[in-house]
């Protein structure tokens, strides 16, 4: 889906359409545009541009049924200057960065549907073995206050604090699909009114795996999860199923969450 060296500024356009995957799996879908979009999937926006327009193409992999309708809506907007947008979407999880330096060898500024073809002729589909990342971060301050409370004659008090919390997730999954992931989650948080969250720091890393199909039916259930924890306090580490130590452990689950 594209449209390039339209004429005219200040205008906006509206593209309805239906997808149809032949095939369950994560499709990726890359926009580029000058200027501004968003990007509806089956009722929910991936993609929000309009605040920051600029010339670059952004992706987003969503998880879709094969032989299933999902209704795209994309939305477009052009300020000044030619305007153009370009849609482009393959089954399977891409290296964003592997495809750009990919075009770029093949003596192109971007990504396009072109490169990105030849990318996945030359490397496979990726499926869900990308890498995954993100980190959330959080802070705010509490001024101290009085509130009057009718028939007592101290009133409420809180005392000014403040709350820290830090959250950062790197996994990858192994194969070629996605039947297993590693994944390291660590967590921090200071909540200066709250003890049970004053100076918290949790690491766990964790192994999930895809049981086979007569496995699966025999525990009832479809997977196995190993997660080993470290904390930075004891009463910080919470239950686990093997100890190491105060601070550290080891807790797993097959198939149904039933310890065996």
């Amino acid at each position: 889906m594209s449209s390039s060296g339209c004429s005219g500024d200040s205008f906006s356009a509206v593209w309805n359409a239906e997808l149809l995957p032949e095939e369950d799996g994560d499709y990726t879908f890359f926009v580029q545009a000058d200027d501004g979009f968003r990007l509806w999937i089956d009722g929910e926006m991936t993609i929000d541009w309009f605040s920051k327009p600029l010339a670059r193409p952004l992706a987003v992999t969503v998880p879709l049924q094969g032989h299933t309708g999902y209704p795209l809506l994309l939305e477009y907007f052009d300020d000044k200057g030619p305007g153009f947008i370009d849609v482009t979407w393959q089954r399977g999880w891409v290296s964003y960065r592997g495809a750009k330096r990919f075009a770029e060898k093949q003596g192109k500024k971007d990504i396009d549907a072109d490169s990105l073809n030849k990318y996945f002729e030359e490397y496979g589909r990726l499926e869900g073995a990308a890498p995954l990342f993100s980190l959330v971060a959080s802070y705010a301050e509490t001024n101290s206050f009085l509130v009057p409370v009718v028939g007592v004659n101290d009133p409420f008090r809180q005392d000014a604090g403040h709350k820290l919390s830090i959250k950062g997730t790197a996994g990858r999954y192994f194969g070629g699909g996605r039947d297993r992931k590693l994944e390291l989650t660590a967590t921090y948080d200071d909540v200066s009114n709250d003890e049970s969250l004053q100076n918290r720091f949790v690491a766990d890393l964790t192994w999930v795996e895809t049981l086979s199909d007569t496995l699966a039916q025999a525990v009832g259930g479809s997977e196995l999860v190993v997660t080993l924890i470290w904390a930075n306090k004891p009463e910080f580490r919470g239950e686990v199923d093997k100890d190491f130590g105060l601070r550290a452990g080891l807790k797993w689950s097959l198939g149904n969450g039933k310890k065996h």
